[in-house]
């Protein structure tokens, strides 16, 4: 679901380290805590509230709970969408004439099948934001079962660590290339991955009257506090 929201919007190894030294401060090995394993349970009572997101007017799915508008999310799956305020006018008028969850986040919390398939995730993150690097103009394509519109802006990965959790930052600045009064979007990714678990926020935000790291900084934020409650 979330790469599906992705194509409507827009188109969505910690190494192990030694110390050097002599006598008794002689290098030691620095070893890597062993992730910790949560439940489905945890993940799910971990997600944001309303009050939780930066913004937000209004939450818009749950899950597991919204069962049936959850249904397109793969099994052990938790999430929550939510729509953002837009900072101007402007944003508010993009948001009637494309009729598209411009002004969104959503969060999920998978349950991988082991680790090797929560690297996976990463990985396939990443693959999935290289045609925005650098600066791109990318024509009208089909991605999965969806459509992205032709695009172009200027975009970014880099790497991210949070404590045990390693992945990636993805933002750029996105304008629609059928669109001449296309103030363009803020869009941000951080997918990060710790043991079998993997954690994704998305955020596309109508530039107009905003920063231009303002996408970037909730994607990251809503991250980070969302693993500090997990613990």
């Amino acid at each position: 679901m979330f790469q599906r929201l992705a194509v409507l919007v827009a188109g969505l190894a910690l190494l192990a380290g030694c110390g050097g030294g002599s006598g008794s401060d002689a290098a030691k090995p620095t070893t890597k805590p062993a992730p910790k394993v949560y439940t489905l349970k945890q993940l799910e009572s971990a997600l944001p509230k309303l009050e939780d997101i930066p913004g937000a007017s209004k939450i818009t799915r749950r899950c597991p709970q919204d069962k049936t508008d959850c249904e397109a999310y793969r099994k052990d799956t938790v999430a929550t969408t939510a729509t953002i305020e837009p900072a101007s006018l402007v944003g508010a008028e993009q948001v009637r004439v494309r009729a598209t969850p411009m002004d969104f986040v959503a969060l999920h919390g998978i349950h991988q099948d082991d680790a090797a398939a929560a690297t996976k995730a990463v990985a396939s993150a990443r693959k999935l934001q290289e045609p925005y690097v650098g600066v791109f103009d990318l024509p009208k394509r089909r991605v999965g079962e969806g459509v992205v519109p032709a695009t172009h802006g200027k975009g970014s990965v880099d790497k991210l660590s949070i404590d045990a959790w390693t992945g990636i930052i993805a933002a750029r600045t996105e304008f629609a290339s059928d669109a001449k009064s296309d103030r363009g979007l803020l869009i941000a990714t951080v997918h990060v991955a710790s043991g079998r678990t993997s954690v994704t926020a998305f955020v596309s935000l109508s530039a107009a009257g905003r920063e231009p790291g303002a996408a970037t900084e909730l994607a990251d934020n809503l991250v980070r506090s969302y693993l500090q409650r997990l613990g």
